[in-house]
């Protein structure tokens, strides 16, 4: 390296440490801040690009102390947030803010929270913790409890949950437990088990039946959702053991199975509706019908199907529906 190239590396540097102390006036410490696990003094490279207008220096690499790479990133995302074409500097801003999450989750995140809150800056917080689930789940996962304005953001929490269950759907559910929002908490319990549904709905299941920490709401939603997974592609297969599913999950089951049948095939949805034992099951598969069908059919066999629910208060109602539209 020339004695030249080595002034003008000297001189970048020490640009950057003085405005670096001029931005702290306005910004968090680096010693007001978290410190984030497992960071120490060690060195990092950070890439040095000089301009042709300082004879057409190549790329240098320079290694830096971790307060000069945080004056790098602060110094880039300021000269961005001047842009004044808005998507050229939601571009620029999102890009050096998803490089600075990887390598200091909390140093960045830290700035983030501090600045005054818009909607252009939740949008790069947004970004942030999406780039470190894709990064790194885990270190995410602990990252979003570490800040409150992070584990009460029910957008963020569900992003989180949304990529967690599809790996380990318990350590998942481990993880909500430290949720102390309780709105923020029962809405993501519920994304949680719907997106496990979807890729694996027979373990949901499992654990919806088996477990009592789960609400009620949630609990009837989560198994409508996996009957309406179980029986989405073809639901004439799930007929010959449809005694075989959970008993719990069978009204559900029952009602999905109907709502997603072929309609060229309605005569063979009618037999095994025939078939179906009297009580909860049969009556959410006559109501799925008639909601299918539609009460305006004013065949006998919708009045006969219709006489065969056996709940009293439904059967009314449906009669209800019935006679609205068939007078």
């Amino acid at each position: 390296m020339t004695k030249k190239n080595l002034l003008l590396i000297m001189a970048v540097l020490a640009g950057l440490s003085i405005y670096y102390v001029n931005i702290q006036k306005n910004l968090p410490s680096v010693s007001d801040l978290p410190t984030p696990k497992n960071k120490g003094e060690q060195a990092s490279t950070a890439s040095i690009i000089n301009s042709a207008d300082l004879d057409n220096l190549e790329l240098k690499q320079v290694t830096i102390s971790q307060d000069e790479v945080q004056a790098n990133y602060l110094f880039s995302i300021e000269k961005s947030l001047r842009l004044k074409n808005e998507q050229e500097r939601i571009n620029q801003v999102s890009h050096y803010i998803v490089k600075w999450i990887e390598q200091d989750p909390y140093f960045c995140l830290s700035w983030l929270l501090s600045q005054p809150q818009n909607t252009e800056i939740s949008l790069y917080t947004n970004k942030a913790i999406q780039a470190l689930i894709v990064f790194d789940l885990d270190r995410s996962g602990q990252v979003i409890l570490d800040f409150e304005q992070l584990r009460t953001n029910q957008s963020l929490v569900n992003e989180y949950i949304t990529a967690a269950v599809k790996i380990d759907p318990y350590a998942t559910l481990e993880w909500l437990h430290y949720i102390d929002n309780r709105q923020v908490y029962k809405d993501a319990e519920l994304v949680l088990l719907q997106t496990w549904a979807n890729h694996s709905p027979l373990n949901m299941l499992d654990y919806v039946i088996a477990t009592d920490e789960i609400s009620a709401s949630s609990r009837q939603q989560a198994l409508t959702h996996a009957a309406l997974q179980l029986s989405k592609n073809k639901p004439q297969n799930l007929v010959d053991d449809f005694y075989s599913y959970p008993q719990e999950v069978q009204p559900n089951l029952a009602y999905s199975i109907v709502s997603q049948w072929p309609a060229q095939n309605l005569d063979e949805l009618l037999e095994w509706l025939y078939l179906l034992d009297e009580g909860d099951v049969k009556d959410q598969a006559i109501r799925s019908y008639i909601d299918y069908v539609g009460v305006e059919n004013p065949s006998s066999q919708m009045r006969y199907l219709i006489d065969k629910v056996k709940n009293s208060s439904e059967r009314k109602a449906l009669k209800a529906r019935f006679i609205a539209f068939n007078v």
